[in-house]
């Protein structure tokens, strides 16, 4: 009764000084369906919130488990004593073969598919110029490899010199009995084709290198990553690795700041809407 009073004094001081106009019950009922979306949607943003926070209650009560699937490539055949050492382990990055002294290896690249391109695309293919030079006066015969474990996990090799072989389980193309004269630099192609459709494999960690939708590589004193064009499910992975890590309650607290505005905004909604209905009761009865 007392919010009636209130309402309807501060209703009377606001149009007395106006012109009466029948217009004006128009627009009170425009803006009280104004008031009612507002609450429609005030409401669906409770209903939400209070879902979160009873999910997050089962997060802080039972936190969740890893739930990433072990596989069998990820195993390495040897002795590990720590979890560090397993991701290590894991993370498969290229290894740099060790030239004698004198002898150096690099390598370049070339996009046969489209050389202005800085981003790799399905189905491009590549060339690894492998050179090895040797700066002594005698002649070097020497077998050396090149770990090719980054690249092939978006690709295939599509062309090798005859003098090499390669190794699926180790992954790696050796070259052998490869024999450079003093002085001069020998430089063989290797074809790199890149798969047609991209995996979206999710990483085994965020430590590891495994599926990181890049190609790697590594060869004597080059060292290289190229960036490849993945799909959504994988940049989308990318980027929430890179996100701020938030603990249990933090969340919590966020969740609870973010019911009381949603509260507010609906009680103060609900207060207009029962002075509009005051108001429009008033006007009916001729009080106004």
């Amino acid at each position: 009764m007392l919010l009636g009073c209130k309402t309807k004094m501060l209703f009377r001081k606001l149009v007395s000084g106006l012109p009466y106009s029948p217009t004006l019950l128009g627009q009170l009922g425009i803006y009280a369906r104004k008031i009612q979306e507002r609450l429609t949607l005030r409401r669906a943003g409770l209903l939400f919130v209070v879902l979160a926070i009873i999910v997050q209650l089962f997060v802080l009560l039972k936190p969740p488990k890893a739930s990433n699937t072990a596989n069998t490539q990820n195993i390495t055949p040897t002795l590990i004593s720590s979890k560090d050492g397993l991701l290590k382990a894991s993370s498969r990055k290229p290894t740099a073969y060790s030239f004698p002294t004198g002898v150096f290896g690099y390598y370049t690249i070339n996009n046969l598919t489209d050389a202005r391109r800085s981003l790799i695309q399905p189905g491009d293919r590549l060339q690894y110029n492998i050179s090895v030079r040797n700066t002594t006066s005698r002649t070097v015969r020497l077998s050396f490899s090149w770990a090719m474990g980054g690249l092939l996990d978006y690709s295939t090799i599509y062309g090798a010199p005859d003098n090499t072989s390669f190794n699926p389980s180790s992954q790696t193309l050796t070259w052998n009995n490869f024999a450079v004269a003093g002085h001069q630099t020998l430089t063989s192609q290797v074809i790199i084709l890149v798969d047609n459709r991209v995996p979206s494999t999710l990483r085994p960690s965020t430590t590891s290198a495994l599926y990181d939708c890049s190609l790697s590589s590594a060869f004597g004193n080059s060292s290289t990553n190229l960036s490849l064009a993945c799909p959504l499910t994988k940049r989308v992975e990318d980027a929430s690795s890179k996100l701020p890590l938030i603990n249990g309650g933090l969340n919590f607290v966020i969740l609870f700041i973010a019911l009381t505005l949603v509260v507010y905004l609906e009680a103060r909604d609900q207060q207009i809407r029962q002075e509009l209905r005051l108001i429009r009761k008033e006007f009916n009865n001729g009080a106004i």
